[in-house]
């Protein structure tokens, strides 16, 4: 379930991302707020290019999340692991 709402706030951040206007700050709000809709709040919302500029053509969000800051089991297995997932969308109106 962890990794399904990362991968799900990585896509969701990279689509406010990818409409011309957006921030990076844009990005990592939303990512923010999917993870925390679920009670992952934890977590490192890394957005590149930092700043985002008409002439950026793709747009990458990485998320990493410690897990064991962030289960809601025992934390024995996960200690001192982190989830690591990236994403990379073109921006629209590149082309």
């Amino acid at each position: 379930m962890i990794r399904h709402s990362v991968e799900h706030a990585l896509y969701e951040g990279a689509r406010e991302g990818i409409i011309p206007g957006a921030t990076a700050a844009d990005v990592q709000n939303r990512a923010r707020s999917v993870l925390r809709t679920v009670g992952l709040g934890r977590g490192n919302v890394e957005v590149t290019p930092s700043v985002l500029t008409k002439f950026a053509l793709d747009l990458s969000v990485r998320i990493q999340l410690q897990l064991d800051q962030n289960l809601f089991a025992p934390t024995f297995f996960f200690r001192g692991r982190t989830l690591d997932r990236t994403l990379l969308m073109q921006r629209e109106g590149t082309n």
